[in-house]
């Protein structure tokens, strides 16, 4: 039924939701990814605390079931705007969060999403 209704509609049809890769999933992947490398002295334990904090909120603001593939550029543009008005972030979070969505995959940014502090 799912398949038959992504056809009719004109899309391509979705793999069932046990194969999509969900945030949780590959949030998990990079801090496992960071946290091997604080092990081998590739990265300082506080930059590990900062991608933590980071992905942190950035589960908290696009939900840890999203699927990564759902995640749009006005998506990030909007977490963005929000770590540096309400949470008052500098640029050295900014660059972090920019890390984390090309590590994951996330869509390319639009030319109005910009990860730099501002």
């Amino acid at each position: 039924m799912r398949v038959r209704d992504d056809l009719e509609a004109g899309r391509i049809p979705q793999p069932p939701d046990g194969d999509r890769l969900t945030l949780l999933r590959a949030v998990n992947a990079f801090l496992t990814h960071k946290k091997h490398q604080v092990e081998t002295g590739e990265l300082s334990g506080r930059s590990f605390g900062l991608y933590y904090t980071t992905c942190e909120q950035l589960l908290r603001h696009l939900g840890k079931t999203v699927f990564v593939e759902q995640i749009r550029p006005d998506d990030l543009l909007r977490y963005r705007r929000r770590m540096a008005g309400e949470l008052h972030a500098d640029g050295q979070c900014l660059r972090s969060c920019r890390q984390i969505a090309n590590h994951l995959g996330l869509p390319e940014q639009n030319k109005d999403t910009h990860w730099a502090a501002p």
